[in-house]
This record gives C-alpha cells, structure tokens and sequence, in this order.
C-alpha cells in the first residue's frame, strides 16, 4: 500500500438498462448477459473516433 486513497461510486443497473447506456454511449457489439446472481458479464466495442488531417 503506497498511502494513496480512492474513492469507488457504485451504479447498480439492471441488464436492460445498462446495455441502453453503452449503446447511448456510442458503444457497439453490446452484449450484457449475468451470472444468475450478483454479477453481470459485459462486452462491448469502443467505436474509433475518426482522425483528421495530422492525427487531430
């Protein structure tokens, strides 16, 4: 432990609700599906931005 403290901030979603959020967040490939208790499983696909001239 290096002293540093952080502070966690619990979101509780249901599957539906969290799947509309990532897509609203501009996600792709969303899939949420749970274990049947306590925890869902979540893969989704960052949308690349595209880039301008010079990288911008």
């Amino acid at each position: 432990a290096d002293g540093r403290e952080f502070t966690i901030v619990k979101v509780f979603y249901r599957p539906r609700e969290l799947h509309a959020a990532l897509l609203r967040a501009g996600f792709a490939e969303v899939a949420v599906t749970t274990t049947g208790r306590f925890f869902m499983l979540v893969r989704a696909a960052a949308v690349a931005e595209p880039v301008g001239p010079g990288g911008q």
